[in-house]
Formats: C-alpha cells, sequence, structure tokens
C-alpha cells in the first residue's frame, strides 16, 4: 500500500474515486432495490415530520431558518456554549457494573481517583419501574444496575463523592421524578443547591414503550412527569 506523504499525494489518490452527481447515485440505488419504491424503502419520516434522505443535499439546507446561527446563541441548535468542547474538556464517564449502593460507591470513588470524571448511575430495573425489592421479580433487583428504594440508598451510592465537581448521569425510567427528590434532598444535606449538578437524568416514555411493549404507568403520567421536571429543571437547576 502506498504511503501518503503530503497533501500533494492525497489529492492524487482521490483523483482514483471520481465524485458523481445525485442523479447517478440514486439511479444505482434504484437498480439494488429492483424495483421496491425509493421513498418508501430508503426515506424515513420523523415525528416532527422531516424526511430524512438517504444523502442530503446542500440544497435541503438552504432555506432552514438557524443556518445563519452561532454556538452559545439562540435558537442552541450548535449548542449552548461558544466555544464548543473547546473550553470544556470531554467527560470521562464509565458505566460500573454494581448491584448495591455500597458496591457502586466503592466503584465509583476508585474510578475518580484513577481520573474518572463523570458519574454514570445505572439503576436496576425494579428501581426504573418504581417498584419496592420486596414487589418485584427476584431477577428485577440489583440485577444490571444499582437498587436504590431509598434516599439513604442514594446517600450511600454517592458517599464522599462531591456532585459539585463530579457531574453525574442516570437513566431512571419512569422514576424520575423519586430520583430526582432524593437526589436535591441530598443536595440540601450537603449544604449544596441543586443549580450546582451537572449532567442529567434521563427519562424517555416513548423508547421504553417500543422496546419493552408497556409501561408501568400510562404514557399521559409519564408526559406529565417530564412536563414538571421540565419546568423545575428551567427554574432550579438551569443551563
Amino acid at each position: 500500500m502506498a504511503k501518503i506523504t503530503n497533501e500533494r499525494d492525497a489529492g492524487a489518490l482521490l483523483t482514483e474515486f471520481p465524485p458523481h452527481d445525485y442523479a447517478t447515485w440514486r439511479k444505482a440505488a434504484e437498480e439494488t432495490l429492483k424495483g421496491a419504491s425509493f421513498e418508501k424503502r430508503l426515506v424515513s419520516r420523523t415525528w416532527e415530520g422531516i424526511d430524512l434522505q438517504p444523502i442530503h443535499q446542500a440544497k435541503d439546507a438552504k432555506n432552514l431558518p438557524h443556518m445563519g446561527s452561532l454556538p452559545g446563541f439562540a435558537p442552541f441548535v450548535r449548542g449552548i456554549h461558544p466555544a464548543g468542547h473547546r473550553g470544556m474538556p470531554w467527560w470521562i464517564c464509565q458505566e460500573f457494573a454494581a448491584g448495591t449502593p455500597k458496591e457502586f460507591n466503592a466503584t465509583a470513588r476508585h474510578g475518580i481517583a484513577c481520573g474518572q470524571t463523570a458519574l454514570n448511575l445505572v439503576l436496576d430495573v425494579a428501581t426504573r419501574l418504581g417498584l419496592d425489592p420486596d414487589q418485584a421479580k427476584a431477577g428485577d433487583v440489583a440485577a444490571c444496575g444499582v437498587s436504590l428504594f431509598s434516599a439513604r440508598d442514594l446517600a450511600r451510592a454517592l458517599d464522599e463523592i462531591d456532585l459539585a465537581k463530579t457531574p453525574i448521569f442516570i437513566q431512571a425510567g419512569v422514576s424520575t421524578l423519586p430520583i430526582l427528590a432524593m437526589l436535591v434532598a441530598h443536595l440540601r444535606k450537603k449544604n449544596l443547591f441543586p443549580r450546582v449538578l451537572r449532567g442529567g437524568i434521563e427519562m424517555d416514555p416513548l423508547g421504553e414503550l417500543a422496546r419493552d411493549g408497556s409501561l408501568p404507568v400510562s404514557l399521559e403520567t409519564a408526559w406529565r412527569d417530564m412536563a414538571l421536571l421540565t419546568r423545575w429543571a428551567a427554574k432550579e437547576s438551569p443551563c
């Protein structure tokens, strides 16, 4: 294999792959479909009514209203920080295989001591479903995540971890409200305010419904909880 040593060599290599226009590419794609509809097979529509094309061209973005926007300014489609990641280094966020708050705390503190800069608190199935460990199936407790049933459990998991310095991410399922409430209570005991938090608490009821086929609460209840969380975060813990 020839070694590329400079820009001239790189340009010569690109000549081996001549550019093709969209019409040529589409014709080749339609031939592989063997009569199937191009639009039905290769174009998908999002919930917002946006058609996702297999190839997007410059003209597709020509009339978008936010194309002239800058990072750090409304409507924030290019991020909320003007300098992007140049002024904010990447976080090192490793998942830990822990079933109990004590195990998670020991592993997390070791990770932070070794250079980890953010925490990913993975909850077990019972906690994500909002079930008491005594009511949940045996296989759903402390399996594939930490079992958190009380504020005491959360305090044990985060013992001696400074959340003002360490971002935290939690995939909480439908238990987002109680998990957030426990997290805020934990902060208050440490004389900290919610706005010091960085990271996020994930709630994706539609994704879980698509994956599992059911939810432990109605979709309307999940949407209501998400609205309450969003209002609270906008007021108490803004970006």
